[in-house]
């Protein structure tokens, strides 16, 4: 699930705060708050999950066509370098 989160603000308690724990200001500066300044709790939404598990079969046939000439010539490459064969004259 995405939260949104936030900076630390300069001059906020969160920042006296983490001073006080000896955080450096470099630290405080990338440390990431999260959640929201209103206090509601953001719910996922199943837009996407949902679609891709509806249609998993569909996916795999079309990976499995896109890559299968692919694998197919790597393996082919990488029987000729393994095996030992007769040179023909």
């Amino acid at each position: 699930m995405v939260v949104r989160g936030s900076r630390v603000k300069k001059g906020s308690d969160m920042e006296a705060h983490l001073k006080s724990k000896g955080y450096s200001r470099r630290d405080i500066r990338k440390y990431v708050v999260g959640g929201s300044a209103s206090g509601h709790e953001r719910k996922p939404v199943d837009w996407f999950d949902s679609v891709l598990k509806q249609h998993m079969e569909e996916l795999a046939a079309i990976a499995q066509e896109y890559y299968g000439d692919y694998s197919q010539e790597k393996l082919a490459e990488m029987i000729d370098r393994m095996t030992i064969g007769k040179k023909e004259s």
